[in-house]
């Protein structure tokens, strides 16, 4: 709804932050008054009431409790706010009702339990935590995706740890679960990815489907493998207009968008090839 996209650090750990203007599809780096921000990787952004939130991360060797809030019209950077835990990263953040969610993550270990859920009030600029209400939640989890679809969060694979004789093991997860933001509960889906991955992206698109793409996961071998499938999966029965085109195109991707015109597909799904 703002018109932009957000990227800030990465590996190198870098302090600048990248917006994207999503009507020219160009990059371009801020620069903010009222102070930097800790270079680092693995936080998490959110959008919401003009701000943009940035919390925790890592700079390789201090884990970060810390939330910036940017003014989005003045490219300010307000505040820092920090949460009174552990600092954490490769979590994930979901905006919902003037509330900035946390799941998941760690520093690296332990892993942050998923029945406890802090969350940073955009109206009070302060700190809070929520707790599940559900008999079984999920297992804890890093480097996962979260998404959120109508009243609920999606969380979707990731990386676990688990004790062996060998010690901690890390291991990929292919669930997925659902966070009803009404009622404070967790319920597995029954499907689950094709395979473990994490380090995935998830994104939810206008046909309420949800996409990810890309990540690692542990072969044979048990070395980590980089992926680049694309999932999509239905929360929804698709409408008759989507099914037909689902259909149409996979049997006619071979056809010219002026084909497509003179034959009178619609323009809106010509626009996608």
């Amino acid at each position: 709804s703002s018109g932009i996209n957000a990227e800030y650090g990465g590996y190198s750990n870098s302090d600048q932050l990248y917006i994207l203007d999503m009507k020219t599809l160009k990059w371009r780096v801020v620069h903010l008054e009222g102070g930097s921000i800790e270079g680092g990787y693995g936080h998490s952004i959110s959008i919401c009431n003009g701000y943009l939130y940035i919390y925790g991360g890592c700079d390789g060797f201090h884990y970060f409790n810390t939330m910036n809030k940017i003014c989005l019209k003045r490219w300010h950077n307000t505040g820092i706010y920090r949460h009174g835990h552990e600092g954490r990263y490769r979590h994930e953040s979901i905006e919902h009702d003037g509330k900035i969610m946390i799941f998941g993550g760690g520093c690296p270990t332990p892993i942050e339990d998923l029945g406890t859920i802090p969350y940073f009030c955009t109206k009070t600029d302060t700190w809070h935590v929520m707790k599940a209400k559900s008999a079984h939640n999920p297992p804890g989890r890093v480097a996962h995706s979260c998404n959120k679809i109508a009243g609920y969060v999606i969380v979707t694979g990731g990386q676990a740890q688990m004790e062996t004789m060998m010690g901690e093991t890390n291991f990929a997860l292919s669930d997925m679960w659902l966070f009803d933001l009404e009622y404070s509960t967790w319920s597995p889906l029954q499907v689950q990815l094709p395979q473990g991955i994490f380090f995935h992206s998830g994104a939810v698109a206008g046909d309420h489907c949800l996409y990810t793409f890309g990540g690692s996961t542990y072969n044979d071998r048990g070395t980590v493998q980089r992926l680049n499938v694309l999932y999509k999966i239905n929360f929804y029965v698709p409408s008759l207009v989507e099914l037909a085109w689902t259909v149409f195109h996979e049997e006619f991707k071979h056809l010219s968008r002026l084909k497509m015109v003179e034959i009178g597909v619609p323009t809106y799904l010509i626009h996608r090839v």
